[in-house]
Formats: C-alpha cells, sequence, structure tokens
C-alpha cells in the first residue's frame, strides 16, 4: 500500500523501497539524498531503530525527515525513536494509521508542506 500511495500521489518524487534496513544501509551512499525516508520499526536484519541510528549518525542525512512506523510499539520504544531522531512516529492499525487518507496526509506534510 505504501509503494501504491507514494507513486500514485506523489509521482513527481522517486520511489525506492527495501526489503530489509540492512538492505536499505548498504545502498544508502548510493542513492540520491532522499527528501523523506519512512521506516518500519521491525524490519529483517536491521530493525528500523538501528537503521534510524545509522543515518543519524551520518550528517549528509540530519536534514532528511525520517518518519518510523510500526503496528505495535511500546510508549517507550517511540519515546527512543524520537531521541534518537525521528520526525515521526506513525502507529498502523487499528486505533493508528489505517487508512490510505492518513498515510497521504502524512506524506504530504513532510514532502510538500514541510519543505
Amino acid at each position: 500500500m505504501l509503494e501504491i500511495t507514494l507513486r500514485r500521489f506523489f509521482p513527481d518524487y522517486p520511489v525506492c523501497c527495501f526489503s530489509n534496513g540492512q538492505a536499505f544501509v548498504d545502498q544508502l551512499s548510493r542513492l540520491r539524498k532522499p527528501r523523506l525516508i519512512l521506516l518500519n520499526q521491525y524490519m529483517p536484519a536491521l530493525d528500523g531503530y538501528q537503521t534510524l541510528l545509522h543515518i543519524r549518525r551520518q550528517a549528509y542525512y540530519v536534514t532528511v525527515p525520517i518518519v518510523m512506523m510500526s503496528a505495535h510499539a511500546p510508549i517507550q520504544e517511540i519515546d527512543g525513536c524520537y531521541e534518537a531522531g525521528a520526525n515521526s512516529f506513525l502507529v498502523k492499525g487499528i486505533g493508528g494509521v489505517n487508512s490510505q487518507a492518513t498515510l497521504e496526509l502524512v506524506l504530504r506534510y513532510w514532502l510538500k508542506l514541510n519543505q
């Protein structure tokens, strides 16, 4: 759903998707500087928090907004992500981000309104 939403409503922005945090980190230096990074908190190989820490240690990416996402995250983990440099944290599913409209609003904010 995420990739489809990005390509449909934000066609002017290139989209790169990775199956896990380690794959993203391995390719990061080869990519153009992203306008926005979306990370799932519970990815295989290198989770979202570890990926966030890796990105924030590099000065080149300090201004790139990072939005964390998870279907289940205790408040301590969410707070930890903010302390590590996340700009937003979306809780997916029941009681959280469960609609394409909500996702569109968040993406519009970070890609268009917050430049």
